[in-house]
């Protein structure tokens, strides 16, 4: 918890100083997310070797938002809630990543604007044999389109490094670590 409270301070210290020249934009979209089930794949062998038969539902489709502040230079800066995660049936296992980022648009008009996005995550994760995370690098390419007016729609394609620890029993230290994010495809609005 102290690594996601150092990551929102950085995000309030970042947007403060920028905030006055700049513009304000948000997103809220749904995001394939790759890693999820690795993590379901460690817990449900967790519980096998527990004895017990595991039936687990894996959506990997989660709900972000973002904001970042936009300068008339194109470069930006942001912070990121999500994409939030879940898994439910015979396992328990929940996850918010939360993070910031500098991010440069290509074109600073236009209908269609490209950009690049790099940053840091940490992983808010819980649930069952979930013992810890650490803050990992972040990546993004994306496109954002119909921006002359107040509100568009994007992809990104992004990669997130940061990883969860996960109790497993058949690894000499009995730690598993994994990347719950690693590649994700998002499809968003922004306004």
């Amino acid at each position: 918890m102290k690594n996601a409270t150092t990551i929102l301070g950085l995000a309030v210290l970042l947007f403060a100083s920028h905030s006055a020249c700049a513009e304000w934009n948000f997103v809220i979209g749904g995001t394939y997310v790759s890693g999820l089930n690795d993590v379901v794949d460690v817990l449900e062998e967790n519980l096998e070797d527990r004895g017990f038969s595991v039936d687990t539902l894996v959506i990997p489709i989660g709900v972000s938002f973002q904001g970042y502040n936009e300068m008339p230079s194109g470069l930006a800066f942001g912070f990121t809630f999500g994409p939030a995660v879940a898994a439910f049936g015979d396992i328990d296992y929940f996850d918010l990543p939360v993070g910031v980022d500098g991010r440069y648009f290509f074109q600073t008009s236009g209908d269609s604007r490209p950009y690049v996005a790099a940053g840091i995550r940490y992983h808010i994760a819980g649930g069952d044999d979930i013992d810890g995370s650490d803050i990992g690098p972040y990546g993004a390419v994306g496109m954002e389109f119909r921006r002359e007016g107040d509100t568009g729609w994007g992809v990104e394609l992004a990669y997130d490094g940061a990883e969860i620890d996960i109790e497993n029993p058949r690894r000499s230290d009995g730690i598993e670590s994994v990347k719950p994010g690693n590649v994700m495809l998002s499809v968003f609005l922004v306004f």
